[in-house]
């Protein structure tokens, strides 16, 4: 599977409660983002006055159009785009519970201080990552995200599911 999920602080996968992995999502449109190109709060915001505000507990997934690329690994391991600092922040503030993308890591490509992790997992925020069909996805949806219950794992692959209403 291509899909995992990391838990805040080191903590261990496995002692994380499974209703965490039960949750409204948003997903944001974020094709428009250039390679390394960080996302900002503004991204946020334009979503927020079209489709409602990030509720405390959702999960926030930004869909960047980046999993065309599996099948081009020289394509897929290099210049992903990700999140900036201040729009962690904002999700922090809005209380996301999982934050997420279809690149290979929530940080852009080439980060050495890793803004996105630091912020999100300091606040007790599990991230995901390497999500598929991002964009065959509503602008909200349910998700349930199940990981491996790794003794001692950070993160973990998981199956991933999308409950969309008909």
């Amino acid at each position: 599977m291509r899909r995992s999920i990391s838990s805040a602080g080191g903590a261990a996968i496995s002692g994380i409660p499974v209703e965490r992995f039960f949750v409204r999502m948003v997903t944001i449109d974020a094709r428009g983002c250039r390679p390394r190109q960080a996302v900002e709060p503004d991204a946020i915001f334009a979503f927020e006055a079209e489709q409602g505000r990030v509720r405390q507990g959702d999960a926030v997934f930004f869909h960047f159009g980046w999993d065309r690329f599996w099948d081009d690994p020289a394509t897929f391991l290099a210049d992903w785009p990700g999140l900036s600092r201040q729009a962690s922040e904002l999700l922090v503030e809005r209380g996301a519970r999982i934050v997420g993308s279809d690149c290979l890591s929530i940080d852009c490509f080439g980060s050495e201080d890793f803004p996105a992790h630091n912020t999100l997992l300091s606040a007790g925020i599990l991230i995901g990552e390497n999500f598929a069909r991002l964009g065959d996805l509503p602008p909200r949806c349910f998700l349930i995200s199940l990981p491996l219950a790794i003794e001692g794992g950070t993160g973990s692959p998981l199956r991933a599911v999308a409950l969309v209403e008909g």
